[in-house]
């Protein structure tokens, strides 16, 4: 296998669940991370710091942190957000990568609706005894990450409008929604 999926449901609207992930002190607060650096645009960074050993250890990989970094390439407001050529630099100083991450949501046609599904695809791992331990360890990282973006969006997400203007660079809402209802853009 070189990839992975979860789903769930949140009840946040999907530009305030894509503001979350993409925000530096949203993803400081529910990812853990000790530093962030995102610029919310198509060919943006992603940088994501963690201390070592604080999202556990692993007996193969051993401590789980070090940063993580890639590329933005594809998104648009209240519906999804992808990032390439993400490399995982390990505290022990192995690098991974590249792989993809999607983070697609669905909030029953219209993104200032609520609740959204969230689907989170990890994939491009490639082939070998690491290479399948690091696909599984991010595998099994991502369900607590997900219920603490869950939390995080429940309780302590930016409004609507705040997130409205935070995913600006996406597309913002009003390419969104001429995407859902099939209108002319420009």
């Amino acid at each position: 296998m070189d990839s992975f999926e979860h789903t769930t449901m949140i009840d946040a609207t999907s530009i305030q669940v894509l503001s979350a992930c993409l925000d530096p002190e949203a993803l400081k607060t529910w990812w853990k991370a000790r530093n962030a650096v995102v610029q919310p645009r198509p060919g943006g960074l992603l940088v994501l710091e963690w201390d070592p050993g604080s999202l556990g250890q692993d007996e193969l990989l051993g401590p789980l942190g070090g940063t993580l970094a890639g590329i933005l390439d594809k998104s648009m407001s209240g519906h999804f957000i992808q990032f390439g050529a993400l490399h995982w630099l390990t505290p022990r100083g192995e690098v991974f990568g590249p792989t993809r991450l999607e983070i697609d949501v669905f909030s029953k046609g219209d993104p200032r609706r609520k609740p959204t599904r969230v689907r989170v695809l990890g994939s491009a791992f490639q082939d070998g005894q690491r290479w399948e331990r690091y696909r599984a360890v991010s595998e099994k990282l991502w369900g607590p990450a997900l219920d603490a973006l869950r939390n995080y969006c429940e309780t302590q997400a930016l409004t609507e409008t705040e997130a409205e203007k935070a995913t600006e660079p996406l597309g913002g809402p009003y390419l969104a929604e001429a995407v859902l209802r099939d209108r002319r853009i420009s």
